[in-house]
């Protein structure tokens, strides 16, 4: 913040204020021109590009790996799921630490593990996500659902959706992130059409990269 200051001068003052000022812009200049390319190589916090970015539960104890149970899964959307979860293992924290490691389980964990199946959904969702504890906010086990009426593929064709793309959102959420934005809101993200955790998907779409805004999103929770 800058403040403005007002004292009385004598002509002498004003004259030497004016010099002191020049020699002070002088030095300002020079100090932003040294730091200038030092605060360019500082990475944006996800939080000072969008508020909304966590939904109240993260996996305590990290790093950790958390198992996540396919064996309901065709095999081909077991592989596109296994896919998913390697895309999000490659992000570390900001002190390149690993943070939650996904890792696919294909023999059942039992009603307290993690899963991700098919199963029916209303409100035309696509793909819903179970936490457990449901109050949480740490985590002991996740449920990924993909719809069942929905048509799914690996890759993007017409009147599907990539299973790839929506596990990867999903797994998002798994991790503790937010939509960047909701139906009807502001999207402060400046890739919001590419981001993963774009709430909304098309069919004959795929999605399976994730942008900067992703990343920082789960770096700042786990940070």
């Amino acid at each position: 913040m800058l403040a403005a200051f007002s004292q009385p001068y004598a002509k002498e003052g004003i004259f030497t204020c004016k010099i002191r000022k020049r020699i002070l812009c002088a030095c300002l200049a020079l100090a932003l021109m040294l730091t200038g390319p030092f605060c360019r190589g500082i990475p944006a916090q996800a939080d000072s590009i969008e508020p909304r970015l966590a939904n109240g539960y993260y996996w305590p104890n990290t790093p950790r790996t958390v198992y996540l149970n396919v064996s309901a899964l065709p095999a081909s959307y077991q592989t596109a799921a296994e896919a998913a979860m390697d895309t999000w293992n490659e992000v570390k924290s900001l002190s390149n630490q690993s943070m939650v490691i996904f890792r696919p389980n294909t023999a059942p964990t039992g009603a307290a593990g993690s899963i991700i199946h098919m199963g029916t959904l209303g409100f035309d969702f696509i793909g819903y996500i179970v936490f457990s504890p449901p109050g949480g906010p740490e985590l002991t086990a996740v449920e990924i659902l993909l719809c069942s009426d929905k048509s799914f593929t690996v890759g993007a064709n017409p009147g599907a959706y990539d299973v790839e793309s929506i596990v990867l959102h999903e797994l998002g959420h798994a991790l503790g992130i937010k939509h960047c934005h909701e139906e009807g809101e502001t999207c402060f993200s400046p890739t919001c059409a590419i981001n993963v955790m774009n709430y909304y998907f098309e069919q004959n779409e795929t999605r399976r990269n994730l942008t900067a805004y992703d990343r920082s999103s789960y770096q700042t929770i786990y940070s």
